[in-house]
């Protein structure tokens, strides 16, 4: 357990880390350039959906301080509830429609353990 605990702690792995992810988005961001600036359903352009984040990760390459991690900490945790409350007025608005109750519960499990797994893994690659 020390020896994990010592991986995720030091700084080059988080650099690694925070550079996949920052991949992720680049990948996501070049896949979505025809409605980049298209509202999404959280009110705000989805070109600062993506640049937001991409900055805070480039700020965590360079420096990877515990600044940057609490900001980036607090933007997914924002993205992670909001998310969450507009997958469940969805189901909400669409509960004329006939679903099955199981298959609706599964879909927001399987969102919420996503959001938790990615939430913690954000949290042991803290800088120290």
């Amino acid at each position: 357990m020390n020896r994990i605990k010592q991986i995720l702690s030091s700084s080059f792995f988080q650099r690694i880390c925070y550079s996949l992810l920052l991949l992720i988005l680049i990948y996501t961001f070049a896949c979505d350039l025809g409605h980049i600036w298209s509202v999404s359903s959280y009110g705000i352009p989805y070109f600062l959906l993506y640049v937001i984040p991409m900055l805070i990760l480039l700020h965590q390459i360079v420096f990877n301080n515990l600044i940057g991690w609490w900001i980036l900490f607090a933007l997914y945790l924002i993205f992670a509830v909001l998310g969450m409350i507009i997958s469940v007025c969805g189901v909400m608005v669409d509960m004329g429609v006939k679903y099955d109750g199981f298959d609706i519960f599964m879909v927001i499990l399987i969102e919420l353990i996503v959001y938790l797994v990615v939430g913690f893994c954000l949290y042991f690659i803290k800088p120290r």
